[in-house]
């Protein structure tokens, strides 16, 4: 199937600069219906409270796992549009859009340098765009050596300096994921098949990160001649998470329609503890703190990057002495960050300092590691 879409004037730009090959494919992007994307909540855990999509469109896929529980979506696109409306949604159970405009392998670095995380991604990435690799070189200090291995690998099929946006985007969001975090993908299951889970795929080893693959036959997120369900395209849906570390558990395939995969993953719920390993959110408030205001930060930052005007500089002094300063709100978010870091490195010295020394209470209180923080060189 030959996805392609048209370039909208107003972000031509924007879109031919975000992959080599943006001028022949496209946006090369399908939208999810909200019957679909309702489905695909099923096998996540019960309590949602923020839910993030990195090429969201309209956020039909987000809008469409949020349930009751869902108090914010995060939504990064690099057009801008509107938001889809939400039908049957009772009057009291709030929702706020958070949107960031713009191409996400330039927001990433952003995203990374703050330290924002969350914990529940749901994607659905153009097909077949070759992102440039120079936009994304922060993950290859990620704290994941699976990451950082990934992006060093080369895929022939897109050439040494660009990576392909599944793929991308799958690293992206692993990069960004708390320790409690998942999500699910939808790409097109023969590019799946040949990165990740075919014999010597050149990005094998990021299939451990996947509990759950579903195959469906046909493309429902179009009703093109072609593309709709039960044709000779599949497209193919993972589900991963930071700390599993099994691979796919269950594989569903030759899914035919909504309500086929509907009864299909009605089981999911009650056998997801032997599917999905590791740490998940169990309850609400288990949930990462502060992603939605480090959200905030990153969109407020990126704004002001975007326009022609900027006053980098927010400091007053008088007499050499500074009388006066304005952070931005991602400058605010960055220096509690490194506030953070500074009095762990400063617990790390004082325990180093007093273990030495043989203080014995000291022996059994070491710090919270560095890596929980920082990520590795």
């Amino acid at each position: 199937m030959e996805a392609r879409s048209s370039i909208p004037a107003g972000c031509a730009q924007e879109i031919l600069e975000s992959a080599k090959n943006a001028s022949d494919k496209g946006l090369s992007q399908y939208e999810t219906p909200l019957s679909l994307a309702k489905i695909l909540r099923t096998p996540l855990p019960k309590w949602i409270e923020v839910v993030c999509d990195l090429t969201a469109g309209h956020g039909q896929l987000a809008g469409g796992v949020a349930d009751g529980a869902t108090k914010d979506l995060l939504l990064c696109e690099i057009q801008r549009v509107q938001n889809v409306k939400l039908e049957n949604r009772p009057l009291y159970q709030s929702l706020e859009w958070h949107r960031i405009t713009g191409d996400v392998t330039k927001v990433y670095p952003l995203l990374k340098e703050i330290n924002w995380q969350g914990d529940c991604f749901t994607l659905n990435p153009p097909f077949d765009l070759h992102f440039h690799k120079s936009n994304l070189e922060q993950l290859a200090h990620s704290d994941m050596e699976d990451i950082r291995t990934a992006y060093a690998a080369d895929d022939p099929r897109v050439g040494r300096k660009q990576i392909d946006s599944t793929i991308a985007t799958i690293l992206i969001a692993l990069d960004r994921m708390t320790h409690l975090g998942e999500g699910f993908l939808i790409g097109n299951n023969s590019t799946l098949e040949r990165l990740i889970f075919a014999a010597k795929a050149p990005y094998g080893n990021l299939k451990k990160y996947v509990w759950l693959r579903i195959i469906l036959d046909g493309n429902p997120m179009t009703k093109r001649d072609g593309d709709a369900w039960n044709e000779g395209f599949q497209t193919g849906i993972i589900y991963f998470a930071r700390s599993h570390e099994n691979g796919p558990q269950m594989t569903l395939d030759r899914v035919q329609n909504e309500e086929d995969l509907k009864n299909r993953l009605r089981i999911i719920p009650d056998i997801r503890h032997r599917l999905r390993n590791g740490p998940s959110v169990f309850y609400a408030e288990a949930a990462s703190r502060g992603s939605t205001s480090t959200w905030e930060a990153v969109k407020a930052e990126w704004d002001a990057s975007q326009r022609s005007k900027r006053t980098d500089y927010n400091i007053w002094l008088e007499e050499g002495i500074i009388t006066r300063a304005a952070l931005s709100t991602c400058g605010r978010a960055k220096t509690k960050f490194l506030s953070l870091i500074t009095s762990r490195v400063d617990g790390w010295l004082d325990w180093v300092h007093h273990y030495r020394r043989g203080h014995a209470r000291y022996a059994s209180s070491m710090p919270r590691p560095l890596t929980m923080l920082w990520p590795a060189a």
